[in-house]
């Protein structure tokens, strides 16, 4: 297969990466404030995110209180009943609940 063609544009590219351009002070200035303004981005970032996990914390132990007051909320004549007879109760129930719809 024959070499690719380099494009006129990828050449003179290459020619002018090797110099090194001085900044005017402005330009300096505006560096050095985008610089800044990067910053400030990432430590709102973080505090962003600090605050999203701290919310996420408190959500899934609310979510997990909720678990576990209503299962202390289950009758006891429930909880020690095998799961076999737990299942065939609440098989009853639904064909029970679906006929009274049809």
């Amino acid at each position: 297969m024959p070499p690719k063609r380099r494009g006129k544009a990828s050449a003179a590219s290459s020619r002018t990466s090797n110099v090194k351009r001085v900044l005017t002070a402005e330009e300096h200035e505006i560096n050095q404030n985008l610089q800044l303004i990067i910053q400030d981005m990432d430590k709102g970032i973080d505090t962003l995110v600090a605050e999203l996990e701290t919310a996420a914390e408190g959500v899934g132990k609310s979510i997990m209180n909720m678990f576990m007051i209503n299962l202390i909320k289950i009758p006891l004549s429930i909880k020690n009943m095998r799961l076999d007879e737990y299942m065939e109760q609440v098989r009853l129930l639904v064909l029970r609940f679906s006929h009274q719809y049809w």
